[in-house]
């Protein structure tokens, strides 16, 4: 099991993705299939913790190994289309109008 460097050392960020204990070694990640998802990525993140708390409240998470995590980053195309498939789930399922959507996630992906 991956160890994470301990609070006040040089390798230790607090900006930097957790590997989430929660999720190795049972869930494959959502992209490759490979295993262990070892970070579980924000969708909607725009280093703000209020859009991280919305891809939380709504779902809109995914389990990722570390290649396709980074794959994701450095691909805007890639994060684009996920972030365009999510709105519109969440737009469904909660039946959320175009207004109601730019009122949380000041944005639209479609």
């Amino acid at each position: 099991m991956p160890t994470l460097p301990k609070e006040g050392t040089k390798k230790h960020n607090k900006h930097r993705h957790k590997v989430n204990p929660r999720i190795i070694d049972y869930e494959p990640c959502q992209l490759c299939g490979m295993y262990p998802a070892v970070i579980t990525h924000e969708i909607f993140h725009n280093n703000s913790a209020y859009m991280r708390n919305l891809s939380i409240n709504y779902h809109a998470q995914l389990n990722l190994c570390n290649t396709c995590h980074a794959n994701l980053h450095n691909n805007p195309l890639t994060e684009k289309a996920i972030k365009a498939e999510h709105q519109q789930k969440i737009m469904t399922e909660h039946e959320m109008s175009d207004k109601q959507w730019l009122g949380l996630f000041y944005q639209n992906y479609l």
